[in-house]
């Protein structure tokens, strides 16, 4: 089955949670009306761009339930920021995923360029203090989160481009 995509990571007002889209998902729960989200908990859930295809890790079916998993998971900070952005979610049918790893071979170029750029202008103050409200706080406190385990895929793509610019 192919991988979850992104369908909004939330990069313009910048926030604690995105959206993605499972494919066939009719099929795989019987409920096309549910909300599928993902909790920024990673470093890179913050630099994730629309079109890239995830793994996920399945947190809850409701917004409760999915903060006292996350209670002591990560900093109390990080805690009451997602938190509070969640709220906008409750009484709505959502089911909350955190971003296990991102899937390289099922995320198209274009979306592997834009996740690099991403980071990039998220990685650099100056870019940050000129971007007009888009969440420079939260962008700051997220680009401190603890990267995915697997993140290899990132570390390939940038060492490409830079062989690429080279020649």
């Amino acid at each position: 089955m192919p991988s979850p995509i992104v369908t909004d990571p939330r990069q313009n007002h910048h926030g604690w949670w995105g959206t993605v889209v499972i494919p066939d998902d009719s099929k795989t729960n019987g409920d096309s009306d549910v909300h599928h989200v993902f909790v920024k908990t990673s470093r890179e859930a913050h630099f994730v761009s629309q079109g890239t295809a995830v793994i996920l890790e399945d947190l809850a079916d409701d917004v409760d339930s999915a903060l006292r998993k996350l209670q002591g998971s990560v900093s109390e900070t990080v805690f009451r920021l997602i938190a509070s952005d969640l709220e906008q979610l409750k009484g709505t049918k959502v089911k909350l995923h955190k971003i296990k790893a991102i899937d390289y071979k099922e995320t198209t170029a274009l979306a592997k360029m834009h996740n690099l750029v991403t980071e990039v202008c998220f990685n650099n103050d100056h870019w940050l203090d000129t971007a007009n409200d888009i969440g420079v706080d939260a962008i700051r406190i997220g680009r401190k989160l603890p990267p995915l385990e697997n993140n290899d895929g990132m570390q390939e793509l940038a060492e490409g481009q830079v062989a690429a610019s080279s020649n």
